[in-house]
């Protein structure tokens, strides 16, 4: 399926499982890929491979989407450290609370991300979220949607989206005002 693709960009099916075949392969034999969609992989734990190929992609990766996808760890340090020129980052409900931590090696490491969707990623605060865009001040989009972590600092995400207006903050199903 993969041999000798020079495609820039992969796009998965929806829900497809890579396991451990198609990602070795992937490294194997592509050679200039820019952005992943792994967006909803239930297959295999992906976490093994992805350090494989953070290796020989990472420097040139600028879009990765790693929502719903079934990973038992992410060492936001390696991915960071490895991905300097990532635009675009898609973190949507990890099954874990990434946090501050997190938002520190991106903000070090990742200074052109222009979006971060982080909808209903808990471990958040304030402070880590400025602290971030202040690093990061190409950031056209944050979706902090659904995470716990604000639930009681309501006045705090009006400060943040009034600094920073392309926030985006969704705390119900249906979205009403900030109060």
């Amino acid at each position: 399926f993969l041999a000798g693709s020079n495609s820039r960009d992969l796009m998965f099916p929806t829900g497809c499982s890579l396991g451990d075949v198609l990602f070795p392969d992937m490294i194997q034999h592509c050679t200039d890929i820019r952005g992943v969609n792994l967006w909803r992989n239930r297959g295999h734990d992906l976490s093994s491979h992805l350090v494989a190929f953070l290796d020989k992609f990472g420097a040139q990766l600028e879009y990765l989407d790693l929502g719903w996808t079934n990973m038992s760890f992410l060492d936001f340090g390696l991915l960071a450290r490895r991905s300097p020129n990532l635009r675009v980052l898609i973190l949507t409900h990890l099954s874990y609370e990434a946090g501050d931590e997190m938002l520190g090696h991106l903000g070090n490491h990742c200074p052109l991300l222009e979006q971060l969707d982080l909808l209903g990623v808990g471990g958040l605060s304030i402070q880590g979220i400025t602290k971030f865009l202040s690093k990061c001040t190409n950031m056209t989009f944050l979706d902090i949607s659904y995470s716990t972590s604000f639930y009681g600092e309501m006045s705090g995400i009006r400060e943040l989206k009034t600094r920073y207006p392309f926030i985006k903050y969704v705390r119900e199903m249906i979205e009403r005002p900030l109060e």
